[in-house]
């Protein structure tokens, strides 16, 4: 894996609403069973906020969370999890957008 300098990556605004999105994952995710595919959600969860939070690269730490929720056995939690996911891919995908064109 290469290493990319912190000092080129782009720093990006925080979104209220993502911050929220965060933590209804990071809530869903402490429903989950305590087996293997569970815990690695978990972890995905916590890399996740801590990338949203810090304003930093998310697009590794989704595509990991999505690669593990589709391993997770389908149930509500699965479903609500996704969902959430979804939601905050339209939240930071606008909010790059926006920061693109200067808004």
């Amino acid at each position: 894996m290469i290493a990319i300098p912190t000092t080129d990556r782009h720093q990006r605004h925080v979104d209220a609403d993502a911050l929220r999105l965060v933590a209804d994952l990071q809530r869903y995710g402490g429903w989950l069973d305590k087996d293997y595919v569970s815990g690695l959600v978990r972890g995905d969860l916590r890399d996740l906020a801590a990338a949203v939070q810090s304003g930093g690269d998310t697009v590794v730490c989704l595509q990991r969370l999505d690669e593990d929720l589709q391993r997770l056995q389908s149930g509500g939690v699965r479903t609500m999890l996704r969902r959430a996911v979804q939601a905050l891919q339209t939240v930071l995908e606008a909010t790059t957008i926006d920061e693109e064109i200067g808004i």
